[in-house]
């Protein structure tokens, strides 16, 4: 049975680059996972993550066909429906597994080596590592369109460019519109910036395609040159966008605001001194004396 085509839903922007994403959390069925995986990752709590919001009340990209939960679970949507991996064969789920490590990617792609190397570090023949990312390409297009019947083959780019990506245009991934609002506050001025962050920060609901149901992904704990692995990396920018959140509030005056993101932050580092002298700001500035020393 095929879905109903996805309905386009607007909702407002921020310097024409903000968009509000859809946050459910649903993700793959264990018994599917376990035939497959046999190990889940278990990992989920995440004193960052932002309180869970009702699914239907979310707007997302109006072009896009396709959306992708990454932050505190793995979901993938065609239109309202929840869409899973289907077929018997393993190569099904490492098809799911392609789409779960471009959707993580800050920028939506990598090129093809490092496709081939993450999913598959045993192979060591180029020939047969490429043959394996084909098939991973053409299954995880089949199922996609499936659901979602006028996604263009093209969606899912195995380019001639060694590139291997999500077109934007038609597949959207809270990773990716998270680090798009997170770039744009830098840019805007402090009321947009506000707007910006604060749905920034929305979209991080927990830490990077972590939870009970999620399938263990080798390269998801690769570490970067920086040392830290992508889960850890995206913590940091959330973590950093709630800081800048707060400064944003301390300076229009919004001091309530301020200091709920001040108390977020600590709830998770009791000891971050930065942090702490801008929760000593807020209460200063309110003459919260009590407070200022309870804290």
């Amino acid at each position: 049975t095929v879905s109903p085509e996805p309905s386009a839903l607007v909702g407002p922007t921020v310097a024409e680059v903000i968009v509000e994403e859809k946050s459910a959390q649903l993700s793959l069925p264990a018994e599917a996972i376990g035939s497959v995986n046999g190990h889940v990752d278990q990992t989920g709590s995440d004193e960052l993550a932002a309180p869970r919001r009702d699914e239907t009340a979310d707007l997302r990209d109006p072009q896009a066909l396709v959306y992708l939960k990454c932050f505190g679970g793995f979901t993938v949507w065609a239109g309202d429906r929840q869409i899973e991996p289907v077929g018997e064969e393993g190569g099904v789920y490492k098809a799911w597994e392609l789409l779960a490590l471009l959707a993580a990617h800050p920028d939506g792609g990598l090129a093809r080596e490092r496709v081939i190397d993450a999913m598959w570090p045993d192979v060591v023949d180029i020939a047969s590592g490429q043959r394996r990312a084909k098939a991973a390409v053409k299954r995880l297009r089949d199922v996609l369109m499936l659901y979602a019947p006028q996604l263009p083959r093209k969606a899912i780019i195995w380019g001639r460019d060694g590139q291997c990506a999500l077109d934007p245009q038609f597949i959207s991934s809270d990773v990716h519109t998270f680090r798009t609002l997170c770039h744009a506050a830098t840019h805007l001025p402090p009321q947009e910036a506000v707007t910006a962050l604060r749905q920034a920060v929305a979209l991080y609901q927990g830490s990077l395609l972590a939870g009970r149901q999620v399938p263990y992904y080798a390269w998801l704990h690769d570490r970067s040159e920086t040392g830290l692995t992508l889960r850890e990396q995206y913590r940091e920018a959330a973590r950093d966008a709630r800081k800048h959140l707060a400064r944003l509030y301390y300076q229009e005056r919004q001091i309530d605001q301020a200091i709920a993101e001040y108390k977020t932050l600590l709830r998770g580092e009791p000891t971050l001194e930065e942090v702490v002298r801008g929760l000593f700001r807020c209460y200063h500035r309110l003459g919260d004396l009590t407070a200022l020393l309870r804290e």
